[in-house]
């Protein structure tokens, strides 16, 4: 689960965990408290969280600053549907986007976009930024169940 935030013209990537299950409501209370904490650390200006935070984010809501879960689910299905040519030209972009071009590529579409959608909410520069963490994630969530099925 991830929490980026945006304040005073700085995007960070504060917090990167694995919590339990927060579907289950037992726990759901104590991972609000420590997000809480977490949150209420430093300032910010816009709060990015990853959507399978929404249960906890509900149960802190009174201390949030404007926020946007971060959309992940549609591009995890694209990864999982691609080549492994496809698959292996992305992850080289990652690596090196000046080198490596991403043209005909079925998820830079989807990044162009979310791009969109991203910059009706916020500065392009940001949107771009955030869009990329949300492939970030997707390729986090993808990735390894590729390599397995390939191996």
């Amino acid at each position: 689960m991830v929490f980026s935030r945006y304040q005073a013209g700085r995007f960070s990537l504060d917090a990167q965990w694995q919590f339990p299950d927060v579907s289950d409501p037992s726990l759901r209370e104590e991972i609000a408290q420590q997000c809480s904490q977490m949150l209420c650390s430093s300032p910010m200006d816009l709060l990015l969280y990853d959507r399978c935070l929404v249960p906890v984010i509900e149960l802190i809501v009174s201390d949030l600053p404007p926020s946007l879960p971060l959309s992940s689910d549609g591009l995890v299905g694209l990864l999982d549907s691609l080549s492994a040519e496809h698959l292996g030209l992305l992850m080289d972009w990652v690596v090196s986007p000046s080198a490596v071009s991403l043209r005909d590529h079925p998820v830079l579409e989807r990044l162009g976009t979310r791009n969109k959608e991203l910059s009706l909410l916020m500065g392009h520069p940001l949107a771009r930024l955030t869009s990329l963490v949300e492939l970030a994630l997707a390729m986090a969530k993808s990735v390894p169940r590729h390599m397995r099925q390939s191996a």
